[in-house]
């Protein structure tokens, strides 16, 4: 006889073996990089702690240096955020149409790998594994993707505490907002931190891992969290679009902080020695 299922137990289970599946699937892709051996630090560099906050507050700051190219892209951005505000409610129509078997199976996948709770535990063992196993890039790779949760924290949680906007799944319309009312989960519907985290994770983990077939997984992986909050009438279009370019441009702005400081690091330098001067290229 074939045991049945409930609906809830049914969305545990699917839920539980979206976890799994998706640490196997980062064990997996990770494998695609040949991870190089751990070296010591030298004196006088910033702990893990002084740099991720360094990160952190560079990347919260970047808007204030900005030039023209970013001003443009930014421009771009917040255009496509309106236009996709004006197609939220036939985009919601079109999802609550389409209701399938296979969506149904996607959508755990999308949702768990845009939760928080579980990339924050991700990066978090990825960083404590890579410091224990003394590889450091397994080390900054973790802590590379714990500055960009925590920047999408400082980011969307006020933001949508402040806007207080309906989800679609209340009935209320897309213009229902509600300022300083985003106490609830109901009204916390701008922007898609999923979105966000999903798209910030896989631009990290797609430049450590410097592999185009990674990439394709991994942004098609994120894909699927921004469909997956609109499936189950959690967001908006124009959420999951605003999230999606925030969780890119955070990512990307981690991985630039993290480069140009590699980039300062890895330089010829000439020092006073006895007798002369001494010549040193810096690893």
């Amino acid at each position: 006889m074939i045991p049945t299922f409930a609906a809830e137990d049914r969305s545990k289970f699917l839920y539980a073996a979206a976890r799994l599946g998706l640490l196997f699937f980062i064990c997996f892709i990770g494998s695609i990089q040949l991870l190089p051996a751990s070296v010591d630090s030298s004196q006088g560099q910033p702990s893990d702690i002084e740099l991720g906050l360094e990160a952190v507050g560079h990347t919260l700051t970047s808007p204030l240096r900005w030039e023209s190219r970013d001003m443009l892209l930014a421009g771009a951005v917040t255009l496509g955020s309106a236009v996709s505000f004006l197609l939220d409610d036939e985009v919601q129509s079109e999802f609550r149409r389409g209701q399938s078997s296979l969506g149904d199976a996607l959508e755990p996948i999308g949702f768990v790998y845009g939760s928080p709770f579980t990339m924050a535990p991700v990066a978090l063992l990825s960083y404590c594994g890579g410091a224990i196993a003394g590889n450091d890039w397994i080390q900054k790779t973790g802590l590379m993707m714990s500055e960009a949760l925590l920047v999408i924290a400082v980011v969307q949680i006020p933001t949508s505490m402040i806007s207080g906007r309906a989800r679609p799944i209340t009935g209320e319309d897309n213009r229902s907002f509600a300022l300083l009312d985003g106490w609830e989960s109901e009204r916390k519907s701008f922007f898609s931190g999923h979105s966000a985290v999903a798209f910030a994770i896989s631009t990290v983990l797609a430049h450590q891992i410097e592999s185009v077939w990674a990439s394709v997984a991994l942004y098609g992986l994120a894909g699927l969290t921004p469909l997956a909050r609109l499936y189950v009438d959690d967001h908006w279009f124009s959420d999951t679009v605003l999230g999606t370019a925030l969780g890119l441009a955070i990512g990307h702005s981690i991985v630039k902080f993290h480069a140009d400081r590699d980039n300062k690091e890895n330089k010829l330098s000439i020092v006073p020695a006895p007798g002369g001067l001494r010549i040193a290229w810096n690893l």
